[in-house]
């Protein structure tokens, strides 16, 4: 399907296309398509000149890198995490990478720091990343289902409700839990990554359904383990 959204390369773009033909990058094929689309071109403006000196050329082999091959860099090592975090049908993959991208902590693509020599300040950032919509959405939908008809909705955002992700312990439960959901389906997760604020008003009640019927799905097989 033709995207309608697709982004003429720049020359930005096309040269940051180019690094992706190196060895080094796990998901290339994953950063090359997103750097099509306009969620990233409008982030890769936001690059600022720059080069972080690195303490090994075992990688790139030379002593520094442009902050435009350390977000691509970064970008390759989120989608790793993603990739191996949650099991997620290829063909829905990439647009809903795609939806993780536009949240507020799409900051972590800027961190000014080699991946590579400290992985640990970016686990939090990348959890963060990924999760952000399925909170901020449940919350969303939870609360202008005020007559309570989406009950699976109602029953994840009660879970949600003490929990945030600015607690690195929540954070860990909150993963759990939506490990547990998206495994559960594997695929038809795209409209409870989808941003609210993209959505018409008029198109709620489908969402509300949506999500509902993702959240239903994982109650009836892990509640029916606890039965009997």
């Amino acid at each position: 399907m033709q995207r309608d959204y697709l982004n003429k390369d720049t020359i930005q773009i096309k040269r940051m296309k180019k690094h992706l033909l190196l060895w080094i990058y796990s998901c290339s094929g994953e950063v090359y398509k997103l750097l099509s689309l306009e969620v990233l071109h409008r982030l890769i403006k936001k690059i600022k000149k720059g080069t972080i000196k690195l303490n090994s050329k075992l990688l790139y082999e030379k002593n520094e890198i442009t902050l435009e091959e350390n977000l691509i860099s970064i970008l390759d090592k989120y989608i790793g995490y993603v990739r191996d975090t949650y099991t997620i049908n290829h063909n829905e993959l990439l647009i809903i990478l795609e939806q993780t991208l536009k949240n507020n902590y799409n900051k972590e693509l800027f961190v000014v720091a080699d991946f590579h020599e400290c992985p640990e300040i970016f686990l939090n950032g990348f959890k963060k990343m990924f999760l952000a919509n399925l909170v901020y959405n449940t919350r969303y939908y939870a609360k202008q289902d005020t007559n309570n008809i989406y009950h699976s909705l109602q029953k994840a955002n009660l879970f949600l409700e003490s929990k945030s992700l600015s607690n690195s312990k929540d954070i860990k439960e909150i993963e759990k839990f939506y490990i547990k959901v998206i495994s559960n389906r594997k695929s038809n997760l795209y409209n409870i990554f989808l941003p609210h604020s993209e959505i018409d008003k008029k198109q709620l009640p489908f969402y509300f359904h949506q999500v509902d019927w993702i959240y239903d799905d994982y109650y009836k097989k892990y509640d029916s383990m606890f039965e009997g």
